[in-house]
């Protein structure tokens, strides 16, 4: 009983608990990924427009760019700052339920390097000093962005209506930030975790070798930076200039690189482990199956053909268990998702004139 309310102490924390967009918007909620992801539109993207109608930015008023001809804010508003809660939210929600079935031991992996490991990860997570310069960064980045569009309605001259976008901007730009950091810590927790000698049941009902929690957090982590990608493909798109920098095409392609491999990198342990299971049990199958068929050679041994039977299905259960710890639909709908943001900016490179293509002449590089 004592062991028990110890283990309930040692894995009773959030890594949620640095992050106070979260504890704001999520946990009064239950933790739940659309009402929090509704209430985050509610505040920005409702607020926002309210704002700006009563202040008249809404709309063409003076020498100001107005909100409605702001599309890219638009979008980021109104689609990917909820669409980005509602990542979040999974996000965390995997990652707490990985961590207790880690202390656990539901894996049947080695609970002294277990805890170990989770008490390595525990303090990255809740770091506040991780989320102090998130939060501080994503504030420079949204002040920098406003004072170099004054003529816009968030730009500097925009009122109380663009100092109250200005405030979810920052806190989206933090959120981003700390997202980025804390998927790091987890593609490192991802990678210590295969070396615990985890236990791989072929024949789990998850139909992933009973390690769908894994493979669940993995998805989780790069549904996140396929935002992190859209939201880049949406800022080329929008902002032609952006094609001509390449900072934005090294961060783009960072981004890319990572989204794509990593959910393979990072899992390439358990595949491997996956598939030397199967081979086992394919070989124990086969090597049973055989010396079942010996006993049958004149077909009236009832009971060994029955063993044939039962030996056959399990066989090809075992050929139909999956190597990796996801179900295939969840990991191509992934890789698509990843691939229509550059497919869509390939396109538009090659049809717009304000593109880098139409002007590779004109590329800067640092110190040119």
């Amino acid at each position: 009983m004592i062991a028990e309310v110890s283990l309930r102490k040692s894995i009773f924390y959030h890594p949620a608990a640095n992050d106070p967009v979260y504890r704001f918007f999520a946990v009064p909620l239950g933790e739940k990924a659309i009402p929090a992801a509704l209430l985050y539109f509610l505040f920005s993207f409702g607020g926002t427009i309210l704002l700006s109608l009563a202040g008249g930015t809404l709309y063409r008023n003076g020498s100001l760019i107005p909100l409605s001809h702001d599309y890219l804010n638009l979008i980021n508003l109104g689609l990917l700052s909820p669409l980005g809660a509602i990542v979040t939210v999974n996000f965390y929600r995997r990652l707490s339920r990985f961590l207790r079935c880690l202390v656990r031991g539901d894996w049947g992996s080695d609970t002294e390097g277990a805890a170990e490991l989770h008490s390595m990860v525990k303090p990255m997570y809740q770091s506040s000093l991780a989320s102090w310069l998130s939060f501080i960064s994503g504030s420079v980045i949204a002040v920098i962005s406003m004072l170099l569009r004054p003529g816009w309605w968030l730009g500097i001259h925009g009122g109380f209506t663009a100092f109250y976008a200005r405030i979810f901007i920052c806190l989206n730009y933090g959120v981003i930030i700390l997202m980025l950091y804390k998927s790091l810590v987890t593609g490192f927790l991802l990678l210590r975790t295969m070396r615990l000698g985890l236990r791989i049941r072929p024949l789990h009902p998850d139909r992933c070798g009973g390690l769908k929690v894994i493979g669940d957090l993995s998805l989780s982590m790069h549904y996140f930076l396929t935002v992190v990608l859209l939201y880049l493909g949406l800022l080329a798109l929008f902002e032609p200039e952006c094609q001509q920098n390449p900072v934005f095409w090294f961060m783009f392609f960072l981004v890319l690189l990572v989204a794509l491999s990593s959910p393979v990198y990072s899992l390439a342990g358990v595949h491997r482990m996956m598939q030397a299971t199967r081979q086992r049990m394919l070989l124990r199958l086969s090597s049973s199956l055989q010396n079942s068929l010996e006993k049958v050679p004149g077909g009236d041994d009832l009971a060994a053909m029955q063993s044939v039977q039962g030996l056959t299905e399990l066989y090809r259960l075992a050929e139909s268990m999956p190597v990796w710890p996801y179900e295939f639909g969840s990991m191509a709908r992934l890789i698509s998702s990843i691939i229509m943001t550059p497919l869509a900016m390939l396109i538009n490179m090659l049809s717009s004139g304000d593109s880098l293509v139409s002007h590779l002449d004109k590329l800067r590089f640092w110190g040119n």
